[in-house]
């Protein structure tokens, strides 16, 4: 009996199965190319493929291009997981509903204001001055629309779901947070605007596409973060004395 009793597996409490479901990130993204390993490696190799090119584009400073590539994605996409949106996050609603992602995003908002103080902070400690960037208010329809409507949509498009599709039936929804919110942070880098808050936001903005089965939920949480991006650096065209 004691044998017996020993090959037996540790039962868990109704408390400790619920507590391990809400930490852990369950998603149908990308559940459609599991039923194929042909179209899930295509779908990789386009995955990485239109990042590289992102890559060169901002690096040669051509990125009006960038938004040809998130079509591309996104119609290869499309055809790989045989028109299956919900597979690709292609639904207006999160599975949440929309009040969870509200509250959500206040706490989102929050721990990225943490990041930049401390981003701030241990960049002064170096003895460089932070680097603060001004929009003019009379520009401010086209910046509008480069920064909250098309950068969004197409950086999501190509950064969230052209990776995080077929990396979440490779690596699993934890680790496809990891290597979407470096890349996103590397495109930052070369494209020479690596502050806090674009070092760390594609961790959080991979998350919240997985978690809410939505491109929908990071695309708007991005349009909105830029949003605040672009006040303040309006507030920062006053603040300056209108220098620029």
């Amino acid at each position: 009996m004691a044998g017996v009793e020993a090959l037996r597996a540790p039962s868990l409490s109704f408390d400790q199965i619920d507590a391990e479901r809400k930490t852990t990130v369950h998603t149908v993204i990308g559940q459609r190319l599991k039923s194929s390993r042909g179209r899930l490696i295509a779908a990789g190799v386009v995955g990485v493929l239109t990042v590289a090119a992102d890559f060169a584009l901002v690096r040669s400073g051509y990125s009006e291009g960038t938004g040809a590539l998130a079509v591309v994605v996104l119609a290869a996409y499309v055809w790989l997981c045989d028109g299956d949106l919900d597979s690709l996050g292609l639904r207006l609603t999160p599975r949440q509903g929309c009040w969870w992602w509200v509250r959500a995003s206040l706490w989102i908002g929050l721990a990225v204001l943490v990041c930049i103080v401390v981003g701030i902070q241990l960049w002064m400690m170096t003895g460089r001055d932070v680097p603060v960037y001004i929009t003019r208010p009379r520009g401010i329809g086209y910046v509008f629309l480069r920064m909250c409507v098309f950068a969004p949509v197409i950086e999501e498009v190509i950064f969230r779901l052209g990776l995080c599709v077929p990396f979440a039936v490779w690596l699993g929804p934890r680790k496809t947070i990891v290597v979407s919110g470096i890349v996103f942070a590397m495109l930052h880098v070369i494209g020479g605007n690596a502050s806090p808050e674009n070092l760390v936001g594609g961790f959080f903005l991979a998350w919240a596409y997985l978690k809410s089965d939505s491109i929908v939920v990071p695309v708007a949480l991005h349009s909105l973060g830029n949003l605040f991006a672009l006040a303040a650096q309006v507030g920062a065209w006053y603040w300056l004395g209108n220098a620029a």
